[in-house]
């Protein structure tokens, strides 16, 4: 039995399965609105290798019950895929409107992939 493999895969499989039943519970109870996008920030950012990134991130405003929120996305982008006044679909969840989610950036990919690779390093910490 190989340990580090085998801690290694369990992280990976318990922050998957974490982010995979966060985003599906968010999916579950979150409201869908309209909103808009109110500026993109730019900003840089250094890699694990030390080459310097632009990095986008958006700022994005939507009114519920006549209060206008403004919220600064939890997702990053590498190229500058949205513009000020951009319209977006906004997922919120009620009572909590100021940690509303960007539709399209609310997405399972990231959770799969850190099972995918979970799995695996678990398979052969214990196999080996």
């Amino acid at each position: 039995m190989n340990l580090m493999l085998l801690l290694v895969g369990s992280v990976f499989l318990l922050l998957g399965v974490y982010m995979l039943c966060d985003y599906l519970w968010y999916v579950h109870n979150a409201v869908k609105t309209q909103g808009r996008i109110s500026r993109v920030d730019e900003y840089q950012s250094k890699d694990s290798d030390r080459r310097v990134r632009t990095l986008y991130r958006p700022y994005f405003e939507f009114s519920v019950h006549n209060m206008r929120y403004e919220v600064k996305s939890n997702t990053s982008y590498y190229r500058k895929t949205m513009k000020e006044d951009d319209q977006v679909d906004i997922l919120f969840i009620p009572g909590n409107e100021n940690s509303a989610r960007l539709a399209r950036a609310n997405n399972p990919v990231m959770a799969c992939m850190f099972i995918v690779l979970g799995l695996p390093a678990l398979y052969l910490g214990v196999a080996s």
